[in-house]
Protein backbone atom coordinates (compact mmCIF):
# COMPACT_ATOMS: atom_id res chain seq x y z
CA UNK A 1 0.00 0.00 0.00
CA UNK A 2 1.23 3.35 -1.35
CA UNK A 3 1.38 5.95 1.54
CA UNK A 4 -0.23 8.99 0.78
CA UNK A 5 -0.20 12.75 2.78
CA UNK A 6 -3.14 13.81 1.20
CA UNK A 7 -5.34 11.11 2.81
CA UNK A 8 -3.06 11.44 6.93
CA UNK A 9 -3.68 15.18 6.75
CA UNK A 10 -7.89 14.51 5.47
CA UNK A 11 -7.83 11.93 8.62
CA UNK A 12 -5.94 14.06 11.15
CA UNK A 13 -7.20 17.42 10.68
CA UNK A 14 -10.84 15.82 10.38
CA UNK A 15 -9.93 14.37 14.02
CA UNK A 16 -8.18 17.49 15.40
CA UNK A 17 -10.85 19.74 14.21
CA UNK A 18 -13.85 16.97 15.94
CA UNK A 19 -11.93 17.13 19.39
CA UNK A 20 -10.32 21.02 18.84
CA UNK A 21 -13.98 22.64 18.21
CA UNK A 22 -15.51 20.69 21.05
CA UNK A 23 -13.06 22.04 23.39
CA UNK A 24 -12.74 25.50 22.33
CA UNK A 25 -16.78 25.81 22.48
CA UNK A 26 -16.25 24.49 26.24
CA UNK A 27 -13.19 27.25 26.56
CA UNK A 28 -15.34 29.97 24.73
CA UNK A 29 -18.35 29.61 27.00
CA UNK A 30 -16.52 29.80 30.42
CA UNK A 31 -14.09 32.81 28.79
CA UNK A 32 -17.56 34.25 27.76
CA UNK A 33 -19.23 33.91 31.15
CA UNK A 34 -16.24 35.38 33.21
CA UNK A 35 -16.16 38.49 30.68
CA UNK A 36 -19.36 39.08 31.14
CA UNK A 37 -19.22 39.00 35.05
CA UNK A 38 -16.31 40.64 35.00
CA UNK A 39 -16.70 43.35 32.87
CA UNK A 40 -20.54 44.03 33.00
CA UNK A 41 -21.46 42.84 36.47
CA UNK A 42 -22.50 45.10 39.35
CA UNK A 43 -18.68 47.01 39.94
CA UNK A 44 -19.23 47.99 35.83
CA UNK A 45 -22.96 49.09 36.65
CA UNK A 46 -21.95 51.06 39.44
CA UNK A 47 -19.07 53.08 37.57
CA UNK A 48 -20.79 53.63 34.73
CA UNK A 49 -24.20 55.37 36.72
CA UNK A 50 -21.58 57.32 38.43
CA UNK A 51 -20.30 58.04 35.70
CA UNK A 52 -23.62 58.79 34.22
CA UNK A 53 -24.94 61.17 36.97
CA UNK A 54 -21.61 63.19 37.29
CA UNK A 55 -21.93 64.30 33.54
CA UNK A 56 -25.65 64.31 33.70
CA UNK A 57 -25.11 67.38 36.98
CA UNK A 58 -22.37 68.66 35.06
CA UNK A 59 -24.06 69.73 31.44
CA UNK A 60 -27.29 70.37 33.63
CA UNK A 61 -25.69 73.02 36.24
CA UNK A 62 -23.93 74.62 32.94
CA UNK A 63 -26.97 74.98 30.68
CA UNK A 64 -28.66 76.87 34.32
CA UNK A 65 -25.59 78.87 34.80
CA UNK A 66 -25.56 79.88 30.87
CA UNK A 67 -29.36 80.71 30.53
CA UNK A 68 -29.44 82.66 34.26
CA UNK A 69 -26.05 84.42 32.80
CA UNK A 70 -28.28 85.23 29.52
CA UNK A 71 -31.12 86.73 31.45
CA UNK A 72 -28.88 88.83 33.59
CA UNK A 73 -26.98 90.72 30.87
CA UNK A 74 -30.39 91.05 28.97
CA UNK A 75 -31.58 92.87 32.23
CA UNK A 76 -28.67 94.75 33.27
CA UNK A 77 -28.49 95.87 29.52
CA UNK A 78 -32.28 96.72 29.53
CA UNK A 79 -31.24 98.88 33.07
CA UNK A 80 -28.60 100.74 31.50
CA UNK A 81 -30.03 101.48 28.24
CA UNK A 82 -27.40 99.81 26.09
CA UNK A 83 -29.08 97.94 23.24
CA UNK A 84 -26.79 96.96 19.97
CA UNK A 85 -27.11 98.39 16.28
CA UNK A 86 -28.95 94.41 15.34
CA UNK A 87 -31.27 95.44 17.82
CA UNK A 88 -32.48 98.77 16.85
CA UNK A 89 -30.67 100.16 13.28
CA UNK A 90 -31.75 103.61 14.03
CA UNK A 91 -28.87 104.18 16.29
CA UNK A 92 -26.78 104.20 13.06
CA UNK A 93 -28.43 106.15 11.25
CA UNK A 94 -28.47 108.66 13.42
CA UNK A 95 -24.92 109.77 13.39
Amino acid sequence: MLFSWAAFFDDFFAAFFEVFLVAFEVFFGAFLAFFLDAFFGATFFAAFLAAFLTCFTAVTAASLVASTAVVIVSIACSVIGLSSSISSPTVCMER
